[in-house]
């Protein structure tokens, strides 16, 4: 098949960067520019070159398989059993797909001068996972050097990782890491890019056009800050950002609160909330971290709480926490300890601790509705400075495809932050509802009481 890149794809051909990260929008020609990557001249006629080729499941990979019998023939024969690509000089390509944990320790520890990943985000939830692969790009071929391509859209579930290590950093530019002295690059291309889609299928075009705002703007126009699949897609950082403002002492009393995942075998993540007198709930600062105790934990979030400039040294009413929080462990044969214990002894005594609402389902369901904006205003606000973690894990938690009133749990800092964002904002509802409600009775009592005051009861 005679095949000819467009620009864009023969600016990611011509990288040379050892990590280089191509797509990030529907229609950008990824799947052949990651076929003829791999073709590469001089690595294809050395006997010894070995690829790898990576997808998320065995149907995403007969598919590819499909498409590069196509654009290989001539050059290769290509084998479903085993999966690989055999050129006539001896190199060879396996193929393989990271849905069958018995073949995942087959790609590590072994090397490979060239590595394609096929939609990245749907693969590696944690950026740990990617990092284990990539110790196999390696080579100790003389002229070959070890290169990855990773081909992706907006979402899914690495979105966030992947964003930071790639679209925030290296967009259209090498980044240089530093702690590795390694190379990578962000080689965005989208439908437009692309004339064997707009010259030959306009329709598919204003398909694209056609999408809702947000879907389109991560599908048609490639954009990062709306996950394609993200679950929280009412999520609007660019209108929940807000400056900070001063918090008088008076007004942080009693209208402090947090929600915390208390991170027994992860992370934990602690999210302090305000709540003004109009009842528009402010998210003050995030932590999340990994120490080497809950009690580690405990007395470092006091003092960022004591140290916040803008509370005052003013401590959460209530801090509404996981269940696990109260699982007791034997420390001895007298003694058995929560995790939750460790914060009541260091905390003031003011300090409520309190078990969160656990019904995920629900807990999705407000947070829904409370990141909605009415009447031009968001009901949740955050301060970006201190909010860093929480605003890079909120638009990128995914739908659960199975139950898609919740969120999917994807096993990293973004589940612990978005847990103890949903703790919180719950009970930030609940308050909300209750002081409304409260409001509403004292109201009614006042009018009832005026009402009877003007009575005349002398003359009834």
């Amino acid at each position: 098949m005679q095949w000819s890149p467009f620009p864009r794809q023969a600016e990611a051909l011509s990288r040379s960067e050892r990590e280089i990260l191509y797509g990030g929008a529907r229609g950008g020609g990824k799947t052949a520019c990651g076929i003829a990557w791999l073709a590469e001249p001089e690595y294809i006629s050395n006997p010894r070159f070995r690829g790898l080729v990576i997808r998320k499941s065995f149907k995403d990979l007969a598919d590819w398989i499909s498409r590069a019998r196509v654009m290989l023939h001539g050059l290769a024969e290509v084998f479903t059993m085993p999966a690989e690509i055999r050129f006539k000089s001896g190199a060879v390509i396996c193929m393989g797909h990271w849905g069958d944990p018995s073949a995942v320790g087959m790609y590590l520890g072994q090397e490979y001068q060239k590595i394609l990943i096929e939609e990245l985000t749907d693969i590696f939830a944690q950026e740990v996972d990617y990092l284990k692969l990539l110790g196999s790009l390696r080579s100790s071929i003389p002229g070959l050097r070890p290169q990855l391509l990773a081909t992706t859209n907006p979402g899914g579930v690495g979105h966030s990782w992947v964003k930071k290590r790639w679209v925030d950093v290296a967009n259209n530019k090498t980044y240089y890491d530093t702690a590795t002295g390694h190379t990578r690059i962000f080689i965005p291309s989208r439908v437009d890019d692309n004339p064997a889609i707009t010259n030959n299928d306009p329709e598919y075009v204003r398909y694209l056009d056609s999408l809702p705002d947000r879907l389109r703007q991560a599908w048609r126009d490639g954009s990062w800050e709306l996950a394609e699949g993200a679950f929280f897609t009412e999520f609007r950082p660019d209108i929940m950002a807000e400056r900070e403002f001063q918090l008088e002492e008076t007004s942080a009393i009693g209208r402090l609160f947090a929600g915390m995942d208390i991170g027994a075998s992860h992370a934990t993540a602690f999210i302090l909330f305000y709540i003004d007198r109009e009842n528009y709930v402010h998210t003050l600062f995030t932590y999340c971290n990994k120490l080497s105790s809950i009690r580690d934990h405990a007395q470092e979030i006091k003092r960022q709480v004591e140290s916040f400039r803008w509370t005052h040294g003013h401590f959460p009413l209530t801090v509404w926490v996981g269940r696990d929080a109260w699982t007791k462990s034997k420390i001895n044969e007298q003694t058995f300890r929560a995790p939750i214990d460790e914060f009541i002894d260091l905390w003031p005594s003011s300090v409520h601790f309190e078990e969160a609402n656990d019904n995920r389902q629900n807990g999705c369901m407000i947070m829904q509705d409370m990141f909605c904006v009415r009447k031009g205003r968001p009901q949740v606000y955050y301060w970006p400075q201190y909010n860093r973690a929480y605003v890079e894990a909120i638009p990128s938690v995914p739908i659960n495809p199975n139950k898609t009133q919740e969120y999917l749990k994807v096993d990293n800092d973004a589940d612990d932050i978005t847990d103890a964002a949903r703790y919180g904002l719950v009970g930030c509802y609940t308050w909300i509802t209750g002081e409304t409600k409260a409001k509403a009775i004292n109201a009614q009592a006042v009018k009832y009481n005026q009402e009877f005051a003007q009575v005349d009861w002398y003359n009834q």
